[in-house]
């Protein structure tokens, strides 16, 4: 049981890092972004153009933050069973995912645009089966 939910939570940091390096590379806004604003990327006023390209690219690189310290806790003290890191890595996990899911949510309900909600509904499934078995005794 320990093994899966060690794999789930790997899965969903893999997720948070392609999702960092896709939005951290960018050069230019994603397509619901454009389903939001009712405009094309070449529509937009190139100082805005920098401005929402910022974002994004932040965006991305708080992923790759996130994720690279959760692989750390992930590898080094959960790995070794220390209940601290069981409690940090599902927090962490938890609030980022809830962060987006909140995010999202709200631009589903302000606008038609099609951000991306089933992943997340799916990572935040992955969490919650990874935290329970990871707090599960190993029967012997």
């Amino acid at each position: 049981m320990k093994k899966t939910s060690f794999y789930l939570y790997q899965l969903i940091i893999l997720c948070f890092y392609i999702a960092g390096f896709v939005y951290l590379t960018r050069q230019s806004f994603m397509p619901y972004h454009s389903e939001i604003l009712g405009l094309s990327w070449q529509q937009l006023d190139a100082s805005l153009q920098i401005l929402i390209l910022a974002g994004i690219r932040g965006f991305g690189g708080f992923l790759i933050c996130i994720a690279s310290a959760l692989m750390f806790l992930l590898y080094i003290p959960f790995k070794t069973q220390q209940f601290w890191a069981k409690i940090a890595v599902a927090l962490i996990i938890f609030l980022t995912l809830t962060v987006l899911i909140g995010v999202v949510v709200s631009v589903k309900i302000q606008t038609a645009a099609h951000p991306p909600f089933i992943p997340l509904l799916v990572l935040l499934f992955f969490w919650a089966v990874a935290t329970v078995l990871s707090f599960i005794k190993s029967v012997k």
